[in-house]
Order: C-alpha cells, then structure tokens, then sequence
C-alpha cells in the first residue's frame, strides 16, 4: 500500500506498442500532451519558443497524429541560441525523421526548406517505370545545422521565423 510508481512512455514508439497494452491494462494512465504554457513566452534571439512548439506540434498532428507531437521538454531548457540550435540538430530534426521514415518532403511541409539542401532529380532516368511510384523530382539532404560555416546563427533564426510563419 505504501509503493507509488509514475512512469514516463512514448506511446508513438511503436514497437512498445504490446507492452503498451499490456501495461494500460494493469495501471492507470494520464496523458500528457505538450503544454506550450510551460514555455512561458520564452524568447530566444527573437525566436518565440512557445509559438515554434505550436506551429511545428500543428502540422505534426495534421500529417501524423497527436501521439506523435513533440513535447515541451525539448526546449524548456533553452537559454541560448546554441542551444535550440543543438535541440534541433540532435533531437528535434532525428524525431522528425523518425516520424516521417525518411519521408523529407513531409519533413519540409513541417519545419519548412530552410533546414534542406533540396536538388531537382529530374535528369535521374529510371529502368523501368512503375505506377505505385510517384517520383516528386527533388532529393532532399538535411543541412548541418550544427556547423555554423553551414547554416550562421542569422540564417538559423530565419529558419525558424519561416517554420512559424510560412509565406
């Protein structure tokens, strides 16, 4: 009577999924959404934390689910532009691209073409051609958003000023 256990769990990990339902069936269980209010109107080098939590959790929740919204732990902590810069490089950008199975143009609808070096395929000729595959004529990498010789501090916080309003 006296043993209190609170426990954390991803529910968009989908391979927990079965221990998922075995441990929903055994505990109570409260939900807990990202609350862009624990980001108190916090502003990094013009960059509204609350606002980019909201217009990225907004769109994720239109392409994917709920479930799959990121939380407000990844930036509550951030207390320099370095620092929401490391957020997004190593966990923000890595969660997206989990999400989306590599799917970069769902990625780019997210956190826009800033954070992409995006190049036409349209000279790539293929053997054969196949209907059940719809080639949208770009390759997308991901930019290094760690190295500041290829994306400056100016050019990350105009990134993000585009992910929250896009033209």
């Amino acid at each position: 009577p006296h043993l209190y256990i609170i426990s954390t769990m991803d529910t968009a990990d989908r391979y927990v999924e079965a221990l998922h339902t075995a441990l929903r069936r055994r505990f109570t269980f409260a939900e807990m959404l990202p609350n862009p209010s624990k980001l108190q109107r916090k502003i990094i080098d013009a960059v509204d934390l609350t606002l980019l939590l909201e217009t990225r959790n907004e769109r994720i929740e239109v392409i994917v689910d709920s479930d799959h919204t990121i939380g407000h732990a990844f930036l509550i902590d951030i207390k320099s532009i370095d620092e929401l810069r490391n957020a997004f490089a190593h966990k923000i950008i890595p969660l997206l691209q989990e999400y989306f199975y590599g799917n970069y143009r769902k990625m780019e609808m997210v956190i826009g073409s800033s954070f992409f070096n995006i190049t036409e395929a349209n000279k790539v000729k293929f053997a054969v051609q196949s209907e059940d595959f719809d080639a949208d004529g770009k390759i997308y990498q991901i930019l290094n958003i760690s190295d500041k010789t290829i994306m400056t501090d100016e050019a990350f916080i105009q990134a993000l000023q585009k992910l929250m309003s896009p033209e």
